[in-house]
């Protein structure tokens, strides 16, 4: 509906109605906002319909990647893998079909889950059938491995959950002319780690 159709629709309730020409304009405005109203009914249709549109294609897109999945998988993208961890990695969703995690934490699961003893003999083995940069590969991971083996040490080890704090006499604060100072790159290092350290309490709390 245009604006002249609008006006000729006002024009008419007002004969009908037997009311004063005088009141055309007060019609007219009141059908004006009925057209306002009915163009959002449509505008949220529309939007409606494309976030359904868009909810079925995500929800394909995760049921195609959870019949691809297999072990060290690495899903780039982030919102993708939250909709898979949603779904069926998860009791409020259609069942914990798979475990998996972001950031330091899984690779740290994962070094934990690695068996010294059983990649020592794949890497003999594969050391023995091939040839080459996989050969090659394989001798430098076989080091890795081996060394770990005997220094009795853990891969996951290697990933820190504290980070030890130096001494303040080690990162000293020095004045300067002027009334500044000079300080360690580590205190400004600690000072982002609490820093952010803090924001992701505020987040947890948040829920």
């Amino acid at each position: 509906m245009d604006g002249a159709e609008v006006r000729e629709l006002a024009y008419d309730l007002c004969l009908k109605e037997g009311a004063r020409k005088d009141d055309l304009d007060t019609v007219g405005q009141w059908a004006l906002k009925v057209r306002e109203m009915y163009s959002d009914i449509e505008s949220r249709r529309d939007d409606a319909r494309e976030a359904g549109v868009d909810s079925v294609r995500r929800l394909e897109e995760t049921w195609k990647l959870f019949r691809e999945l297999e072990p060290k998988l690495v899903v780039n993208d982030e919102q993708l893998f939250r909709e898979l961890k949603d779904r069926f990695g998860s009791p409020y969703g259609f069942g914990v079909y798979f475990r998996g995690g972001m950031g330091a934490e899984a690779i740290r699961d994962l070094l934990r889950d690695l068996d010294l003893t059983d990649e020592s003999k794949t890497l003999r083995e594969t050391i023995k059938t091939s040839k080459g940069q996989k050969q090659q590969r394989a001798i430098k991971r076989l080091k890795v491995v081996e060394a770990f083996i005997k220094s009795e040490n853990k891969p996951e080890w290697m990933i820190l959950e504290a980070v030890p704090v130096i001494p303040p006499e080690l990162r000293p604060m020095v004045q300067l002319d002027g009334g500044r100072f000079a300080t360690s790159d580590l205190n400004d290092l600690y000072r982002r780690v609490i820093n952010r350290n803090n924001r992701l309490k505020r987040l947890l709390d948040l829920g």
